[in-house]
């Protein structure tokens, strides 16, 4: 069954989000199956709102965004930031009013994930526009595996997560659901396997952010090999301790613009 055969209902049943990054610290320890990434991914479903294809989801990334996470902390903690920036000098008031406006749209939605379709077709597009590429999985299983990984993403943008600051240029609420992704790619086994090199090719950004701040982390070779929760942990204070460095040198206030 593809992952978006099924009709997706508007009620929200009873579940902790917040048990999904447990979750999927179990699935990848040692390989993933499809089989698993169905069964991570169910307590999801009910959550998942298709669009249309034209329409424009919100992001912050350079690239149209193929889905969106709408967590409950979005809006006023990115109504916070914006303003603090405007204020300083370092953001037009112009762009965050078309920000906040697409973010606005979105309220409704509060604890939902909202897709355009088939997703591993909609980020290759994204990527090639931006003068990239990802190759589209090879087989129908492949093209699921992928979809069902860019779900779990989405399920881990809406849960709690280490560390102060996001990776605001991509569009991720911390480091930790890109690196789920890799840790996905590289524990990926069986049918569906041939969404692996997809999903490093999707990563490549993060990667290259990742690897050009912190070097060392070539030694992980991350999206081959599997990373503990720990090591991404760890990873997420590098990422903190760079950006607010980063924010004092630009004259800004870290707290001011922390996630949390």
């Amino acid at each position: 069954m593809g992952l978006w055969t099924s009709p997706v209902p508007w009620q929200t049943p009873p579940m902790d989000i917040h048990l999904l990054a447990g979750w999927s610290d179990e699935l990848c320890k040692l390989a993933v199956s499809l089989d698993q990434l169905r069964s991570a991914t169910k307590p999801l479903m009910s959550r998942l709102i298709r669009a249309r294809p034209s329409q424009v989801l919100p992001s912050n990334m350079q690239m149209p965004s193929p889905a969106v996470a709408v967590a409950r902390t979005s809006l006023p903690r990115m109504e916070r930031s914006l303003g603090y920036l405007v204020s300083k000098g370092h953001l037009p008031e112009s762009a965050m009013g078309g920000i906040m406006k697409g973010m606005r749209s979105l309220k409704p939605l509060h604890g939902r994930i909202v897709a355009k379709g088939d997703m591993s077709r909609q980020t290759a597009l994204g990527l090639k526009g931006l003068g990239g590429r990802m190759d589209l999985p090879r087989t129908p299983a492949g093209r699921e595996a992928f979809n069902r990984t860019a779900l779990l993403h989405e399920g881990a943008e809406l849960g709690r997560h280490p560390g102060r600051f996001p990776m605001a240029e991509m569009g991720h609420i911390s480091a930790r659901p890109p690196l789920q992704d890799l840790n996905i790619a590289a524990t990926l086994k069986g049918p569906g396997v041939s969404a692996a090199r997809s999903i490093r090719q999707m990563r490549r950004r993060e990667l290259g952010m990742l690897t050009g701040e912190f070097p060392d982390l070539k030694r992980l070779h991350l999206g081959r090999q599997r990373v503990s929760r720990h090591a991404i942990r760890r990873i997420q204070d590098l990422w903190d301790g760079t950006v607010a460095k980063k924010l004092r040198t630009a004259g800004l206030e870290p707290d001011r613009l922390a996630s949390r």
